[in-house]
């Protein structure tokens, strides 16, 4: 099974990356490949690599992939459609019909209760964001704060919180914006590291930013973890929690749900999902395996 994944990781993402690494660490290494030059030649890559599975996003679609998996039907696609609207996925699936592109299904970190796309032609599997276990800590400054904000934004939900602190840093996800609100700007890889360094890490504002992979890395490395979503996304977040957790999600985070996040919701158990979908058994069963030995950093 000869996979190649394009690298298609965010500011809020490693999901391709953790892909990668995990097929390496059952041994897949040699007949896996990530794509990481998007200026290289789709033909030349695909033309060396010979893949057998090919992992991306819809948003880094070119015309030369498409007309090279419409003359390769034998390729199996799996493509994350995070973030598409409704107009991207018909628009999808009319190119794939189309080209007669092998795609078994799209996928989407989303939730059932935030998803609102409805593909007609194609079908939608759920593969929810992980904590990425291969993320390295880099040396910083060694100090202690009571509360770091994470967020995308500045906006009256932060603003509120922020004013009952009299210590604390805020971090934001995006690059830095006119008014600088943040102290740090950070993407995920980077804000692995000072998770740690806060009593209380707080994450703040919409419930895609608030449930994504920063959720699953902080509660594996932070001391304590609150989260905050406005008002009418209140009830969505308490049904993802509740169907993500054996227990009730509590704002001072337990060692019981830090344990569920690392035995059910690490990266390499996410990646035998994907496998498991694409009737790839071996290799699921494999990484099944390795995620029930993993060893966490501090």
């Amino acid at each position: 099974m000869k996979t190649l994944i394009q690298n298609y990781a965010s500011a809020l993402s490693t999901e391709s990356m953790y892909f990668y690494r995990s097929l390496c660490e059952i041994g897949y290494g040699p007949q896996t490949h990530l794509w990481t030059d998007q200026n290289q030649s789709a033909f030349d890559t695909f033309d060396y690599v010979k893949p057998d599975i090919f992992i991306s996003h819809y948003r880094f679609l070119t015309i030369d992939i498409i007309k090279y998996l419409s003359q390769n039907p034998a390729i199996s696609m799996a493509l994350n459609v995070t973030g598409a609207s409704q107009d991207n996925i018909n628009t999808l699936e009319n190119l794939i019909e189309t080209n007669k592109i092998n795609v078994p299904f799209v996928f989407t970190n989303l939730y059932e209760c935030t998803n609102n796309l409805s593909p007609k032609k194609l079908e939608l599997k759920y593969l929810h964001p992980a904590t990425d276990v291969f993320l390295p800590i880099m040396p910083t400054p060694n100090y202690e704060l009571n509360t770091c904000y994470f967020s995308l934004e500045n906006n009256d939900l932060l603003n509120s919180l922020k004013a009952k602190q009299e210590q604390y840093h805020i971090v934001s996800f995006n690059q830095p914006a006119e008014d600088r609100y943040a102290d740090m700007y950070l993407d995920i890889t980077q804000a692995y590291t000072f998770y740690n360094k806060y009593k209380q890490c707080v994450l703040v504002g919409d419930i895609n930013f608030v449930t994504s992979q920063a959720l699953y890395d902080c509660i594996v490395m932070c001391k304590s973890i609150s989260t905050h979503v406005p008002k009418e996304q209140e009830h969505l977040l308490s049904l993802i929690f509740s169907q993500l957790f054996d227990e009730e999600f509590e704002e001072d985070m337990s060692s019981l749900i830090k344990k569920q996040v690392k035995t059910k919701h690490n990266c390499i158990r996410r990646t035998a999902r994907l496998f498991k979908m694409l009737q790839a058994k071996e290799a699921a069963n494999s990484l099944e395996k390795l995620s029930e030995n993993i060893t966490y950093k501090s």
